[in-house]
């Protein structure tokens, strides 16, 4: 094997292992069986195609084309492919590992899928979009209770989960112009049920939340009162009656007070698009962009021939240390200088005496035994009046029953308490007698030194952070 450097403008073929201590330049394609092996740079005009082991290369490899491995890629940097790179197995990169994986169970998506084991986080906050109008994801699969949604501000988040029942519940509250109440979603869009919304003027003795019936060609039939229940049910509208004649105009009367402006009324179904209005002229040139990055370092040419060596000048003052350059040939290895006389080896200390081992210092107490993990857990029995939780004697999970009253639970002390707590309703009542969990001193719980339930049938589950707050989870 050459040290010196090659450039090659055919293909290269081999059938068992190559190495490269340094540069590989190929102008065509690389065709081989087994191992290809670089120091440095690889540069190649052509197609690279290994089977069924393996490249491998310290820094950088770049293709004008394809890249087809069949087995595993390792590159100590950069991997420029300016087409297509097929890998059939792994392509690690640090710590993450992209693999393909079939996916197959009675729900979810079937098939072959991109399984990533770490964190997919973008580079820039709040800047990139996950899919688009035109190209969207089908299904959306996550934990519970981990979806966060940024408010205006950006450092206050919604978070939305599921209950036990599969029922959608948010941390702080929802807001919505109108719900619909009872409909499945079908192929189509939501019909059926009732509509709920407000009506009337906000502030004002009009304001009321009404419902009336849902269909697929929109809302129909008579509107009902949830609040003020005025007038009941409207009946039918009387024939008209005939035309009398007309009277005297009378003096036009002084202008009334204008009335208030009446609640908008619901969004009408869109109208068909117009057409497309002839090409507006065009706008001025914005201003040149960015400059790009660097494209990649083309291929170093080849190695001069080596003049002859001038006189040696006198020694200057060291300047700072330039960039390697590239290694020339080895010259001729000088005589070896004659070996110098060893000195004498001087006399080894005497070894020290081995202290005394000191005595077994005293077994300490045992530490108390911390809360029951969630593999075992303990059971309240039903609770039905107001009640103060003592650490000492606590339980994991705490049935709540508010069929005759409302109970207010006072929570312990959170400096140095490690808990989780679970309220759960088995009276079905919560809606009529809350649950009220109150905080010690100024501890809060999701930020208020109390939390209301009023859901029938709901858990409620906190964990203690040892210092001032619990945290509903």
């Amino acid at each position: 094997m050459s040290n010196e450097k090659k450039v090659i403008n055919d293909d290269i073929f081999f059938t068992k292992t190559v190495s490269i201590c340094k540069n590989l330049t190929v102008c065509q394609n690389i065709n081989g069986c087994s191992n290809l092996e670089i120091g440095n740079r690889a540069v190649i005009g052509g197609n690279t195609s290994i089977d069924p082991d393996e490249i491998i290369t310290t820094t950088d490899v770049s293709m004008g084309h394809n890249l087809i491995v069949v087995n595993d890629v390792g590159v100590g940097n950069n991997l420029h492919v300016l087409q297509n790179a097929k890998i059939s197995n792994n392509l690690e990169i640090d710590d993450i590992v992209l693999s393909k994986t079939i996916i197959t169970g009675p729900t979810g998506p079937t098939g072959p899928a991109l399984q990533i084991n770490s964190h997919f986080v973008p580079s820039e906050d709040n800047t990139f979009s996950l899919g688009s109008n035109d190209n969207r994801w089908r299904e959306l699969y996550v934990g519970p209770g981990t979806i966060n949604i940024s408010g205006s501000t950006g450092n206050i988040f919604a978070t939305i989960g599921t209950d036990y029942q599969s029922t959608i519940y948010t941390e702080t509250g929802f807001a919505s112009p109108f719900i619909n109440v009872g409909p499945e979603i079908s192929s189509i869009k939501a019909v059926g049920g009732w509509n709920i919304r407000s009506s009337g003027i906000p502030l004002t003795p009009s304001f009321d939340l009404v419902a009336q019936e849902n269909t697929i060609d929109g809302l129909t039939g008579p509107i009902y009162s949830l609040i003020q229940n005025i007038g009941g049910l409207t009946g039918s509208q009387g024939p008209t009656g005939p035309q009398g004649t007309a009277g005297t105009t009378g003096p036009t009367g002084p202008q009334g007070t204008a009335g208030t402006t009446g609640p908008t009324g619901p969004q009408g179904t869109a109208g068909t698009t117009g057409e497309t209005g002839p090409q507006g002229t065009a706008g001025t040139t914005g201003p040149t962009g960015p400059q790009g990055t660097a494209g990649t370092t083309g291929p170093t040419g080849p190695q001069g021939t080596a003049g002859t060596t001038g006189p040696t000048g006198p020694q200057g003052t060291a300047g700072p240390t330039g960039p390697t350059g590239p290694q020339g040939t080895a010259g001729p290895t000088g005589p070896t200088g004659p070996q110098g006389t060893a000195g004498t080896t001087g006399p080894t200390g005497p070894q020290g005496t081995d202290g005394t081992t000191g005595p077994t210092g005293p077994q300490g107490t045992a530490g108390t035994t911390g809360p029951n993990s969630f593999n075992t857990y303990s059971l309240s029995p039903i609770i039905t009046a107001n009640t103060t939780i003592n650490p000492s004697s606590d339980y994991n999970v705490y049935q709540i029953d508010t069929s005759s009253n409302a109970i207010t639970i006072t929570l312990p002390s959170t400096s140095g308490l490690s808990r989780i707590y679970i309220f759960s309703d088995v009276g079905g009542n919560l809606i009529n007698n809350n649950l009220i969990l109150q905080t010690d001193g100024t501890d809060t719980i999701a930020g208020q030194s109390s939390f209301t339930a009023n859901i029938n049938y709901s858990s409620i589950q906190i964990i203690s952070n040892t210092n001032n707050k619990w945290l509903v989870i």
